[in-house]
């Protein structure tokens, strides 16, 4: 009897399946320690991990939710910056992610630094449990584990919790769709499903999408790759898209040539689509059976993790159209995207300089947008190692899908550079998007993966093929020598590189990683475990020498700072708000930019409960921000003269009693309306006396356009907003009334009202989809008044009215999610019955 024939002995089984187990086991726990190590320094000294970001928003963001959660209610309505604007619907708060739940557990700092360290631990984690499943090799999963969780992605966006939270479940989407395409059944689909769920439950929908096509391009490519010839004609494209990218980037950017390669895009497009309706013609329409079984899954799977994630995508979609993401320009939408000129930053990071300078990276940022949007540093050593494993990356059809899946996003990474970014903007949901140099994390985890393959070729190959995986892995350390020394001379790259030798360390330090990586793969062929250990800690090293241990969390604030930011007892360093008779009272900020002036500005003043009229948030409402000043959604004023140098009614309607404006745009002369009150924080403080209550009586209504509406509030067309509310569509009003008293809470407003006839009472409250009112026990629609407030029309009499706020979508979202789970539960529970009447 042959070995391989020979009776299992039960102890060996045991002992190969505890075995196999705790390698397991260390395969997720090593890659899963990474943050506390590379982060010690902040937790051992007490600083909260809340960079740039993090700080001025996210965090005062799950403040908000954690203390709607508290007073027993859905975080729905932030009441305090924008005049009012939608908390749920915007996303960024991920009030139903299961892991923010922390927020209401341990005390918010030290709840913030636990999800950082799990962001990076999740993800490092799933990186190294895909890579084992792809490879087989426990050494490269831990080195493709601590890779991806030592990526300059994750670093560079320690600011931004949200999309860590999202791209961390981006090694398991894969993990779990290779599980799926193996095995199929229900509980996979379930993973499958349940990672990209999380990845939108997390906040950032940007992330989630770019998941799904990246899910989507491996799987199909994997599908293509099986026969032969069809991989040859997918090489060919691969090559021809790659060479026309390569053209673009290279070509000068006029508008003729930008035509021109617009153009070509097109028509490659318009041959792919007329050569694959051909062939669907050609086979007669085949039925959806015919689709190969893993992409019908994958289908399934993301329609299911749609229908779990609809309580957050339905109120999302809903607010959508109210902001600017619901029509973004194409360079609205490409900006904060990277270009052939800063290409240079995945390999050397700080090529041109430090957004936040750190020693020996000391030179200030050089380059376009910041250096904290454009990080995606995967360690050069990583690189060294994925081009020692190219022969066993050639046969493995999960590796070039990865691969493809991967060089896709970095093309739409480049935005505008190529034509691929304006037929993605044109493409739903991208076009709302901006910032696409965040898609390099595909790129990130690419690498890391691929590294694993060079790990696992090393230990495995026999002498000849070891050295010519050293030879592999020599050559491309040479060509990243050449690059980092003639790169940083080229014209359009140097005027972006800052003199000095912090520019000289920033190439150096990677290429030294790169090269300790070409002699750790010689040594696999002297002494494997020393080489494997030097691999497992060379890589993190390399991340975190090159980029991760210099950037923005090394100037995060300390717990007891912080805690003084943040506390309603301290006022910001400009005051504190004025309180006028009529009810509440709000700041608003008047000035170009917002730069000098944070954190003191919204969402951290919302923590102090101070009520603002500016804000901070990507999806601010369109109609709000063109009517008040122009504002940004930074909250940076376009036209600061409607306020500087005409009375803008806003200041009476928003309550608006304190004025900031940076002292470089502060006018000469102060204005007669403003009282200027002295200087603090690099702002002039004016104080104004609204002349409007918080709620008022209106006996007069007047339809408006637009732009009647917007020269009224401009200032630039006589306006009483005592006198008369101009409306959308004729409502009846003839007479006033008095308000008595208002009660403000965070998603409800009462009011007593004593109306002499028909009325329309206005609430100094930004109008926003999801607002209804009670006029007594009698349900009345809240109407949009004077452009942005809110008002309804009551009869006459003495009333009781409740303005109160529903997010839009919400009760349908929930109900697909609830819907989709009793699915799940039922197929499950059919799909184990008949297994077991099989098995009976």
């Amino acid at each position: 009897m042959s070995a391989s024939a020979a009776p299992a002995v039960p102890g060996r089984v045991a002992w190969s399946r505890t075995t196999g187990a705790r390698r397991l086991v260390l395969v997720a726990a090593l890659p899963a320690i990474l943050p506390v190590v590379a982060l010690s320094q902040a937790l051992v000294t007490g600083r909260l991990i809340a960079p740039g970001d993090a700080f001025n928003y996210y965090l005062p963001v799950h403040e908000l939710a954690k203390a709607s959660w508290r007073a027993g209610e859905i975080p729905g309505w932030n009441p305090f910056a924008f005049a009012g604007e939608p908390l749920l619907a915007i996303a960024q708060a991920g009030v139903f992610y299961p892991l923010n739940a922390l927020f209401l557990v341990l005390p918010s700092f030290y709840a913030n630094n636990v999800l950082v360290l799990l962001n990076i631990a999740i993800a490092a984690t799933g990186a190294g449990l895909l890579a084992r499943r792809l490879t087989g090799d426990d050494a490269g999963a831990v080195v493709a584990g601590l890779a991806f969780g030592s990526c300059g992605f994750f670093y560079g966006h320690l600011g931004h919790q949200t999309i860590e939270a999202s791209a961390a479940w981006l090694p398991w989407a894969f993990l779990a769709y290779e599980r799926l395409r193996e095995r199929g059944g229900i509980g996979n689909v379930l993973l499958t499903s349940g990672a990209l769920a999380l990845a939108a439950l997390a906040g950032q929908l940007q992330m989630f999408a770019m998941t799904v096509l990246a899910l989507v391009t491996y799987a199909v490519v994997n599908e293509l790759l099986v026969a032969p010839a069809r991989a040859r004609r997918f090489r060919k494209v691969v090559l021809v898209v790659s060479a026309v990218a390569g053209a673009e980037m290279l070509l000068p950017t006029p508008t003729l040539v930008i035509a021109a390669v617009l153009l070509l895009d097109l028509l490659l497009v318009v041959a792919l689509v007329s050569l694959v309706v051909q062939r669907v013609l050609d086979r007669s329409f085949p039925s959806i059976r015919a689709t190969p079984r893993s992409l019908r899954l994958l289908g399934l799977a993301s329609i299911v993790g749609c229908g779990l994630a609809a309580v957050q995508l339905v109120p999302t979609a809903f607010g959508l159209g109210q902001s600017l993401r619901g029509s973004f320009s194409y360079a609205a939408a490409t900006s904060f995207s990277l270009s052939a000129t800063h290409l240079p930053l995945l390999l050397f990071p700080y090529l041109f300089g430090n957004q936040f300078p750190t020693a020996p990276f000391t030179a200030p940022y050089h380059g376009h947008w910041n250096l904290e949007e454009l990080a995606g540093y995967p360690g050069l050593a990583c690189v060294v190692l994925v081009a020692a494993g190219g022969a066993r990356i050639r046969r493995d059809r999960r590796a070039l899908a990865l691969a493809a899946a991967a060089g896709l996003m970095l093309l739409v990474s480049l935005g505008r550079s190529t034509g691929l970014g304006f037929l993605i903007w044109l493409v739903p949901p991208f076009g709302h998007f901006r910032a696409w140099a965040r898609y390099v994390v595909v790129v990130d985890l690419a690498v890391a993966i691929l590294a694993a393959y060079g790990v696992a070729e090393l230990r495995a190959a026999g002498g000849g093929v070891r050295r010519a995986a050293c030879r592999r892995a020599a050559v491309t350390a040479a060509v990243l020598v050449g690059t980092g020394i003639v790169v940083p001379l080229l014209p359009p790259v140097a005027r972006h590189v800052p003199n000095g030798f912090a520019a000289v360390l920033a190439v150096a330090i990677p290429l030294v990683a790169a090269l300790a990586a070409v002699a750790t793969c010689f040594l696999f062929g002297r002494n494997m475990r020393i080489a494997t250990a030097i691999c497992i800690l060379l890589v993190p090293l390399d991340g975190f020498v090159s980029f991760d241990g210099f950037f923005g969390w090394r100037h995060s604030p300390s717990f007891t700072a912080a805690r003084a930011a943040y506390s309603p007892s301290t006022p910001a360093p400009w005051g504190s708000v004025p309180d006028r008779p009529g009810g509440i009272d709000r700041y608003l900020f008047v000035g170009g930019s917002v730069r000098g002036v944070f954190p003191f500005l919204p969402q951290l003043t919302d923590l102090k409960g101070m009520r603002s009229a500016s804000g901070y948030d990507p999806l601010a409402s369109t109609r709000y921000l063109e009517a008040v000043g122009g504002m940004q959604p930074t909250g940076a004023i376009a036209r600061p003269g409607q306020f500087l140098r005409r009375r803008s009614p806003l200041l009476d309607l928003l309550r608006i009693s304190l004025v900031l404006v940076p002292t470089h745009q502060a006018p000469a002369r102060t204005p007669p309306w403003l009282e200027r009150t002295g200087v603090a924080d690099g702002l002039v403080r004016y104080e104004y006396r609204p002349r409007v209550h918080d709620a008022f009586l209106v006996d007069r209504a007047v339809v408006a356009s637009d732009r009647e509406i917007g020269a009224a509030l401009d200032g630039r067309r006589a306006f009483d907003p005592t006198a008369v509310a101009l409306v959308e569509r004729p409502a009846p009003a003839e007479s006033r009334g008095r308000v008595g008293h208002v009660r403000w809470s965070a998603k409800h407003v009462d009011a007593r009202v004593v109306a002499a006839g028909r009325s329309i009472l206005v609430l100094s409250q930004a109008w926003a989809p999801g607002w209804s009112a009670r006029v007594d026990s009698r349900r009345a629609p809240v109407i949009r008044v004077d452009g942005i407030l809110s008002g309804v029309e009551i009869p006459a009499g003495a009333h009781r009215i409740r303005f109160e706020y529903r997010t839009p979508g919400l009760e349908a979202g929930f109900g697909i999610s609830i819907g989709t789970l009793i699915a799940l539960a039922l197929s499950a529970t059919v799909l184990l019955a008949r297994r077991r009447t099989r098995v009976g």
